[in-house]
């Protein structure tokens, strides 16, 4: 969706303009962010020993004081999954294996979405529109 440079900047003036804007900047961090991290266990090898969504989890508890470690739980939680997986497939399993291939597949996915979406803004910037 295209909006023409009068009704973008009339909505950018409203509260839900403003949220957008912020939450644009956000979500744009930490895809950045969700990037990096795969690119870099990808091209050394090296696992991720923790996520950013146990880090968030695990500053709101310490801030709200509830007294429950997320890294902890974290684990907890991988290691019945570990349990699980291995009962189903049996024998041993390369997680690390996987898991890198899944990273090599999310970069590269995330890599070409970029490529889309950023060919779509020139597209919506010159006025053409391929799919109209």
């Amino acid at each position: 969706m295209c909006l023409d440079a009068g009704e973008a900047a009339a909505f950018s003036q409203t509260w839900r303009g403003h949220m957008q804007y912020l939450l644009g900047y956000a979500f744009s961090v930490y895809y950045v962010y969700k990037m990096i991290k795969p690119l870099q266990s990808v091209i050394f090898k090296e696992a991720v020993s923790v996520d950013l969504g146990t880090r968030t989890v695990s500053i709101i508890l310490q801030f709200f004081d509830i007294g429950i470690n997320a890294a902890l739980l974290s684990q907890f939680s991988y290691e019945c999954y570990l349990i699980i997986i291995t009962e189903v497939l049996g024998g041993e399993i390369q997680l690390d294996l996987y898991h890198w291939w899944f990273d090599a597949i999310f970069v590269a996915s995330a890599f070409l979405s970029l490529l889309l979406l950023s060919a779509h803004y020139k597209s919506c910037q010159s006025g053409k529109h391929p799919v109209d």
